[in-house]
């Protein structure tokens, strides 16, 4: 019976890495294929100054699509997903950041394009719960590689 739990774990954990790598390998794709609209989509969040987002928006579609890969390939599982864990942190930061702030605004997360403001408020709130989600099963799979070491 361990044995059976064991091995269903070790299947859920490949599914899990399966599942977050593609996501955010997908999302770097995008991201990268458009990076002037995820430029303005860093613009909007009215954090930094504008001069620097062009260098974030290629940083992170980088690191998104670079982590994802690594995930799918399963290379360095734990330290990719804690690069993850800390990326969905910060990107629920900002989302909450400026709906606190009043700021609506489109995440650039998958390049939906959102134009009335009650669309993009919802929307931002279901980034949350999504990201929330993506959240828990990253820290699962840092967890269970801790467990497996």
């Amino acid at each position: 019976m361990i044995y059976k739990k064991s091995k269903f774990k070790k299947i859920l954990l490949q599914l899990s890495k399966l599942f977050i790598g593609s996501i955010f390998t997908y999302a770097g794709v995008i991201k990268i294929s458009n990076i002037s609209y995820f430029n303005n989509s860093i613009i909007n969040y009215r954090i930094l100054p504008a001069f620097f987002s062009p260098y974030i928006a290629v940083v992170i579609a980088c690191i998104e699509l670079l982590a994802g890969i690594f995930l799918l390939f399963n290379v360095c599982p734990k330290k990719t997903s804690y690069i993850l864990l800390i990326l969905l942190l910060v990107f629920m930061f900002l989302i909450i950041f400026n709906l606190i702030r009043g700021v609506y605004i489109d995440c650039g997360c998958f390049l939906k394009s959102l134009s009335n403001k009650s669309e993009l408020k919802s929307n931002m709130w279901k980034v949350i719960l999504r990201d929330l989600f993506l959240l828990i099963v990253v820290g699962n799979i840092i967890n269970d590689e801790r467990k497996l070491k």
